[in-house]
This record gives C-alpha cells, structure tokens and sequence, in this order.
C-alpha cells in the first residue's frame, strides 16, 4: 500500500522530467531573483506544474520563432543540398537566436513571473 508521501515523490518525479531545461532555468531564477514566488508556487504545490507550463511555452515559441527566421534567412532544403556547411551555419545561427529570445521573454522574463 502506497503512503501519500510515496504518491508525491512519484508525481514529482514524473514531473521533473517533464520540466526539461527551460523549466529548471526558471526554477533556479525563481529561486535567486523571486524567492517568494518561488515558495508560494511550492508551498500550493503548483511548483512542478508551472515549471512544465514554462517548458512547454519554451518549445512552442521557439518552433515559432525557428520556422519564422528560416523562411526570412534562406534556411531551405535547396540550401541543405547545395551548400551543407552554409545551411548548417544558418541553422545554428537561426537557433542561437532563438534560444537568447525565448530566455529573454519566456525563463528570466517579468512577464512570465506575473502571468503564471
């Protein structure tokens, strides 16, 4: 028989997963820059659910975010086939870019600490 103790452990668990890289950034600038959002969002037990939001938030915004600058950079297949290494450095570029941008608004963002 599973005590509540282990049900919590286990849910958290599954969560921490599913909070990947985007989350556990946010997490750790809660924890510096907004302590008592921080300890509210745990103390209700919604820690976990938020910083999963966050990660999911992150990755659809960086879809976004990727597809839009590949249409405006040239990113396309013909590139891929015809100049790898140019492609593969219009790629990287494009995510780089990307990554600062979803950071800036999404991890370490005061919007996001107000909105969820």
């Amino acid at each position: 028989m599973e005590t509540q103790l282990q049900k919590i452990e286990w849910i958290t668990k599954q969560s921490i997963g599913q909070a990947n890289f985007h989350g556990r950034l946010h997490q750790s600038f809660l924890k510096e820059y907004h302590p008592t959002r921080y300890s509210h969002l745990r103390l209700e037990g919604q820690l976990w659910n938020h910083l999963v939001e966050i990660n999911k938030f992150c990755k659809k915004r960086m879809e976004v975010i990727v597809g839009t600058m590949k249409k405006q950079e040239g990113g396309s297949e013909a590139l891929k086939v015809s100049e790898q290494k140019e492609w593969v450095h219009r790629m990287n570029s494009i995510h780089n870019q990307a990554e600062k941008t979803v950071l800036h608004e999404l991890v370490y963002g005061e919007f996001n600490t107000q909105r969820l």
